[in-house]
């Protein structure tokens, strides 16, 4: 049964305590950093043979879920470990998560994270903590009809709220991170109806507004994007869009993604045969499914992390559910996978 730290969070069949362990050679990690290469086969990773990412036609949508619990590798400079990574980059296809400790920080680090046309890079929010486990919640739905938001006399940026009250205008697509139960929204609230930028009184609420807690400043691309980008390409096949004929696609999946995907650190550019970016530490249920959840709504949060009382069971149908098992990692999710090799891995139990 899992326990310690986290044990409140599973019960029911979730409640099994054994984790994925990432161990790379040397154990103490120090006599080769992070960006000095080690052999592939000292680095402690599995890898699929297929991409974990859906790719049956093009998905907009992506919702990942884990618990990772990593250990610190060196004791100076900046730190970056991939959890995962599509091991090739091709065009917007490419996805990965990672942590980065700063350099001149301690056993804390940040997220950064990509998913095809959507990307996070979250420096100022240092949550993840090293030797403790922690919890990553990510959803986005980079889709959406344009609409027209605020008021011509509301304000730019407030750099409390996050909040742009002047008029604009910005597409429907929302974008959550949930780290350790601590929440980070994008998205945008349209004028409602009977409502114009140049009302008498000034802004209500009534008129909408943009919200991004990744915003890095108050003005321009600052305000609007920040730590936080978006690559939005034309695509006017799609019927079912909102904005079909004159589509805006900021798509998160492509059909024409079928690279494999390592877990662990990725492997260096000057030789096929080593490991960079490795990753120590131990991995608990990755989920991912290509489906948006409103993470503004704490019920939806709480399917896959609950500070109050147990989560029963992660939701159905997830694309990739990886878990410990006998001979690996287990994928119990609807995407398949291929084979998955495996090296220097073992099986955490009780994570306490």
């Amino acid at each position: 049964m899992v326990k310690g730290f986290f044990n409140q969070h599973w019960a029911g069949t979730n409640a099994v305590g054994d984790t994925i362990r990432f161990d790379p050679y040397p154990s103490e990690g120090l006599a080769y950093g992070y960006g000095s290469p080690i052999l592939l086969n000292d680095m402690s990773y599995f890898q699929t043979a297929g991409n974990i990412l859906p790719v049956s036609g093009t998905t907009t949508e992506i919702t990942m879920s884990v618990w990772i619990r990593p250990q610190v590798t060196e004791t100076t400079g900046d730190q970056f470990h991939y959890i995962f990574k599509v091991s090739e980059q091709v065009n917007d296809d490419h996805a990965y998560l990672q942590i980065i400790k700063p350099s001149g920080y301690t056993n804390v680090a940040y997220v950064s994270l990509k998913f095809g046309g959507v990307s996070l890079n979250f420096a100022p929010q240092r949550l993840i903590n090293f030797n403790q486990w922690n919890h990553i919640l990510f959803s986005v739905k980079n889709k959406g009809a344009t609409f027209s938001f605020g008021h011509q006399d509301g304000e730019d940026f407030d750099l409390t709220t996050k909040i742009v009250k002047n008029a604009g205008s910005s597409r429907g697509d929302r974008t959550h991170l949930v780290i350790n139960g601590t929440a980070f929204h994008r998205f945008a609230v349209p004028r409602q109806s009977g409502y114009t930028s140049n009302d008498p009184g000034g802004w209500t609420t009534n008129h909408g507004y943009f919200r991004n807690d990744f915003a890095s400043g108050d003005t321009g691309a600052s305000a609007t994007f920040g730590y936080y980008s978006t690559n939005i390409t034309d695509d006017d096949t799609d019927t079912n869009d909102p904005n079909y004929p004159n589509n805006n696609e900021g798509d998160v999946v492509s059909g024409s993604a079928t690279d494999d995907t390592i877990f662990g650190g990725h492997y260096g550019t000057a030789n096929p045969q080593t490991g960079v970016n490795y990753f120590r530490g131990e991995m608990f249920q990755f989920w991912l499914k290509d489906q948006y959840y409103d993470l503004l709504n704490s019920s939806n949060v709480d399917l896959f992390y609950n500070s109050g009382s147990p989560v029963s069971s992660l939701p159905a149908s997830p694309s990739v559910l990886f878990k410990a098992g006998l001979n690996g990692p287990d994928n119990d999710g609807t995407v398949n996978v291929g084979s998955i090799v495996t090296n220097r891995l073992s099986t955490g139990i009780d994570p306490s």
